[in-house]
Order: C-alpha cells, then structure tokens, then sequence
C-alpha cells in the first residue's frame, strides 16, 4: 500500500470515528434531555409521583419490547435506513409532548418514543462493531462513553437550563430538532460504513 492510500485511509477512519462519537454524545445528550424536561414538565402539570412514576416506566418498557425486533429489521434492511426512519418517531413525538396537558398521553408518548430507540440503539452499536477493527480496540469504550457523557451530563444539564430559560415548549422543540439533525446525519455517516462494511465483504 502506498503511503498516499494509507494516509487517505487514516483520514477516513478518523473522519468516522470523530463524527461516529459525536452521533453518539448528541445520542446520549438528547435523549437525556428529553426525559429529564418530560419530568420536569410533568411536575409543573401538578402530576403525583405515582403517576410519574408510570411515565418514567413507558419509555423503558417500549425499549423492552422492541430491542429483539430491532436487530432483526436492522439485519434486513441496514444501519442507515432503519436508523434514519427510528429518529422520526422521537423528532415528531417531542413536538406532541408540551401540547399533551394530561399524564395519560404524556405516558403514551413516551411508550411510543421507547418503541424508536432499540432501533437506533442497535443501528449505531452493530455499525460501531462491524468497524472497531478498523477504529482500534484501544478506542472500543469511546462509543460508550460518549454516550454517558451526553446521558449523564450535558442532556440533563440542558434540560434544567432550557425549561428554566425558555419553557417547555422550547426544549421539546430543541429535542425534535437534534432528532432531526442527527437522522440527516447519520445518512451521510452510517452510508460511510455500509460503503466500507461492503468493500470489505466484496475485495
């Protein structure tokens, strides 16, 4: 291999892993932020901690439910594209959130926002798997950790912030958008992967 090919192909694994661990920190990040304002904005409807507790249950249960599915319609019809169609769900369900007014549909939005992220769950962690060769094994706990720190610090701090600045309103929509954003990115991100993923099945 000449000494071109193998500084393009560094640069492209460096590419990938920079924009894969970003995906995964905005991952983390909204997701955190959206459950932590769904709480938040439940406790400003005056919801007991009963009723809070069940709304903090349906999106786990959605998750238990679909997590086997997942990786099946992953199998079939690949990273990108389920990845993509999950991330709809959740954009288009945080915008239904701060109109709802009552637990029971708060409850159901999030059951059906659970039923969305097996499939991106299992989407980024089959991709990030099929190229840890390629990444490093050193680098195997970089996904994770984005995660966790997008899950564990900036989604919650985001939430506090942006319900106290700006409303509830404001923060579902700023969830729905970094859906959004990161569904478009992944087309170009996860479309990398299948790209090199069939390359490496097809020399």
């Amino acid at each position: 291999m000449s000494a071109a090919n193998r500084v393009a192909g560094a640069w492209r694994r460096e590419r990938f892993t920079g924009g894969f661990m970003l995906l995964a920190l905005a991952s983390g990040t909204t997701i955190s932020m959206a459950q932590l304002a769904t709480t938040l904005y439940a406790l400003q409807l005056g919801v007991d901690s009963a009723k809070l507790g069940i709304i903090a249950a349906m999106e786990p249960l959605g998750i238990a439910l679909m997590t086997l599915p997942a990786g099946l319609l992953v199998a079939r019809y690949g990273a990108r594209r389920v990845y993509f169609t999950a991330s709809l769900g959740p954009m288009l369900l945080n915008l239904v959130v701060p109109f709802t007014g009552a637990w029971p549909l708060i409850a159901l939005t999030q059951w059906l926002i659970g039923l969305c992220i097996p499939f991106r769950i299992v989407s980024i962690g089959g991709v990030f798997l099929a190229r840890l060769a390629q990444i490093g094994v050193a680098r195997a706990g970089w996904y994770r950790a984005a995660m966790s720190v997008g899950t564990g610090m900036t989604g919650p701090w985001l939430a506090s912030w942006l319900i106290g600045a700006h409303g509830p309103v404001a923060t579902f929509c700023a969830a729905s958008a970094s859906f959004a954003g990161m569904a478009l990115f992944s087309r170009a991100l996860l479309g990398d992967a299948d790209t090199a993923a069939s390359g490496a099945a097809h020399p």
